[in-house]
């Protein structure tokens, strides 16, 4: 007789992140996506330095974003916690020690698969001559980098770009998304001539529809970023 093979049962489908981990655990490498590609906006536009350019830019103050891997909390003979993790971007990776005070503060962050920008100093470690380690300063989620980070956004257009299409757009995603960034406009004409618009007592969340927006139609639309 004819021997049916097994029904496989239904199944909810894996949101993106669990299906990452799942790739990266069988096969070593991720096939549908990077886990920072919704973070390229952060990636570029924030002064982070890629990890494998740290060297070049030892003894510096910079910024370095991620996905955390190989997360280890340890605990000393004398009883004293610290921990580990390897900040992964598209270029490298690379591991650092949260010793007794960093751990205290930042232990938190010490979670697989989260996503960080950590600003510090890549140096010599006091103690230890010729180990280079990174000195932190400051632990931030990659998620609230644009939130927190961005001063001013400076949005350029000539005036016949400034359609009902753009006024509506921009005014409902102000309205939608309240947050701590002041919004300029620069609208020029055909004669060259610029004229500044601020929006008074109402600033915006840069978000992702309005970074969308921005990207889609960068033909004709340019901006900046004012950060602190």
């Amino acid at each position: 007789p004819e021997v049916k093979p097994p029904a496989i049962p239904e199944c909810d489908k894996w949101e993106l992140p669990e299906l990452l981990d799942r790739e990266k655990e069988v096969v070593g490498i991720y096939l549908s996506a990077h886990p920072l590609d919704g973070f390229r906006f952060e990636m570029e536009n924030y002064g982070i330095t890629p990890i494998n350019e740290m060297e070049a830019n030892k003894s510096r103050n910079i910024r370095i974003a991620g996905y955390v891997t190989d997360v280890g909390h340890m605990t000393s003979k004398k009883g004293t916690k610290f921990g580990k993790l390897t900040i992964n971007d598209y270029s490298g990776n690379f591991e650092i020690m949260f010793w007794e005070k960093n751990y205290v503060q930042y232990g938190n962050y010490l979670v697989d698969s989260q996503k960080l920008m950590i600003q510090g100093v890549y140096d010599e470690n006091r103690f230890q001559p010729g180990r280079m380690e990174f000195q932190i300063q400051n632990i931030m989620l990659l998620d609230e980098v644009r939130k927190q980070l961005t001063k001013r956004l400076h949005i350029s257009l000539p005036l016949l770009r400034v359609d009902d299409e753009f006024v509506n757009f921009i005014e409902q995603n102000v309205k939608n998304h309240p947050g701590n960034t002041e919004l300029i406009l620069y609208v020029t004409d055909w004669n060259g001539m610029e004229v500044r618009l601020k929006s008074q007592g109402r600033k915006i969340e840069v978000n992702d529809e309005l970074i969308g927006y921005l990207l889609e139609h960068e033909e004709d639309i340019q901006y900046s970023l004012d950060k602190t």
